[in-house]
């Protein structure tokens, strides 16, 4: 019966991960309309740019299409862009959409500062331009009818790319940026749109939570031609899009990282793209189907994770593993629902998401970022790890001098001993273990890359990616690897204030 309960979960598993993994390539592709393919190139400096490249089949050499460049957000990779890059490829464009430089698979470079003497359009637009002379220069594109648009982050970049190319750039859409940090130093000549969710919670920081304050900036007004004091009307066309000097600024509902997953705002952004570089394949913006892409990667996931849990099952039945079995602890923690015990588990819950703001400023600092070598973003994350680590511990060492000690804590109860009898460490059980996880966490990753090979992409359910580590990547891991092993670490023998995870 055990058996027979593996082999199915093992067929669930399996049947999942097929399902995803088609389900997710029939709306990447518009169900074998669109080629879709990971493709790589270098910028001005050699740093080597990763990039999706969805071609439609109508667009040709001889019917050249639309080209549209799509970039993330900070702290985040091109598959943020997903939703956008799926509506815009089955509408007929050709989308190019990449990874900044310092994140998912491109290289990290330098960057070269606004007004520096070697300034850099490359390095500071973390590979646009590079991305911009590959899509223009593929035959089956219109090189005189490029959009670009990015999401916070990705907004800033593309608009520096609009300001240098108007010639070809028809139009830029900006998603959730703050328009204060747009660069006026240079004229800005082609098309222009401004999409901020009305809980724009980025924006609404800066603005006193006055989203029209952001609008009605100096920058946004510059743009628009309007003198100082105006006041931007929302959803009004300025100018015209014909002639490059269209200006438009719409407030859908929506919050900033929202923004990738609202229906309301993407509408906004296919009609937006739509009347100023007029689809090949038009379709209503209301007409969405990339929220079916996302419940594919979700059963994707289900099945990896299934799978996971086999594989581990299955590994501590052998001979070999079974002396990792250990006895069940005793559970040390405050009582089960008391007023302690519901105090711990609110400190294990909010500790780590109220020091999340303030560990994420601290690397808005440039020299974290030039230190650990990638982006404030990622920096936080690692650093937010590491603060809570240290909170947590101090926390869980009241605990144990204040109860756990009365109540039997010990390196065996608390988890850490490996040898029941003797309430110590055996590193022959360690190294037991490390083996035990090397198969079951590799044997499920050379799935994934299985299902990452065949789709070219991650699985991601909004901003929560599951990403394959690539060679560009690997010599970073050790150094986030050991900054957040002490939170994981920590907030495992944490738990035993609640007895959790007496197992």
């Amino acid at each position: 019966m055990k058996n027979r309960k593996r082999y199915l979960c093992l067929f669930l598993a399996i049947l999942f991960m097929v399902a995803g993994v088609v389900i997710r390539q029939s709306i990447d592709t518009d169900f074998g309309r669109v080629k879709v393919q990971r493709v790589s190139y270098t910028d001005n400096a050699g740093y080597r740019i990763s990039a999706l490249l969805y071609k439609p089949d109508s667009a040709t050499k001889d019917h050249p299409a639309p080209g549209v460049i799509t970039a993330h957000g900070g702290g985040a990779s091109l598959e943020a862009q997903s939703s956008y890059n799926v509506e815009l490829a089955r509408r007929g464009y050709v989308v190019l959409s990449y990874d900044a430089a310092g994140t998912g698979s491109s290289e990290n470079r330098p960057i070269t500062p606004i007004g520096s003497e070697d300034f850099d359009l490359d390095s500071w637009s973390l590979g646009g331009e590079a991305t911009y002379n590959f899509l223009t220069a593929l035959p089956y594109v219109d090189s005189s009818q490029i959009g670009c648009s990015g999401h916070s982050q990705g907004a800033r970049l593309t608009y520096g790319l609009a300001q240098a190319h108007p010639d070809n750039i028809a139009l830029n859409i900006m998603v959730g940026w703050r328009p204060t940090g747009n660069d006026m130093s240079i004229p800005f000549r082609t098309n222009y749109a401004l999409i901020l969710g009305t809980h724009d919670e980025s924006n609404l920081r800066t603005s006193n939570n006055d989203l029209m304050t952001a609008v009605n900036h100096e920058s946004v007004l510059k743009t628009f031609g309007l003198p100082e004091g105006s006041t931007i009307e929302i959803g009004k066309l300025y100018g015209s899009w014909e002639d490059k000097t269209g200006r438009l600024v719409v407030t859908p509902e929506a919050t900033h990282a929202g923004a990738m997953v609202t229906a309301e705002v993407i509408e906004d952004y296919i009609n937006i793209m739509n009347e100023a570089i007029p689809a090949p394949a038009p379709l209503p913006g209301s007409d969405q189907i990339w929220q079916v892409k996302d419940v594919g990667m979700a059963i994707q996931f289900v099945g990896l994770i299934l799978f996971m849990f086999l594989l581990a099952v299955a590994a501590l039945d052998l001979k070999f593993f079974q002396s990792l079995k250990l006895p069940v602890r005793a559970p040390v923690g405050y009582k089960t629902k008391s007023a302690k015990w519901y105090l711990a588990l609110g400190i294990l819950l909010f500790v780590p998401t109220i020091l999340y703001v303030p560990s994420w400023t601290i690397t808005q600092r440039h020299t974290i970022p030039k230190f650990f070598g990638m982006d404030a973003n990622a920096n936080g994350f690692a650093i937010w790890g590491a603060v809570s680590a240290l909170v947590l511990l101090v926390l869980f060492l009241i605990f144990h001098f204040t109860h756990g000690r009365k109540h039997g804590g010990n390196l065996m109860t608390y988890g850490l001993a490996t040898e029941p009898e003797k309430n110590r460490i055996g590193i022959k059980y360690l190294l037991k273990a490390l083996l035990f996880a090397l198969l079951v966490v590799g044997g499920t990753f050379l799935v994934y890359l299985l299902m990452y090979g065949i789709t070219g992409g991650d699985i991601h359910i909004w901003l929560a990616t599951l990403r394959p580590v690539t060679f560009i990547r690997a010599p970073l891991f050790p150094l986030y690897f050991l900054l957040q092993l002490p939170f994981f670490f920590v907030a495992t023998v944490a738990g035993r204030s609640i007895s959790l995870n007496n197992g």
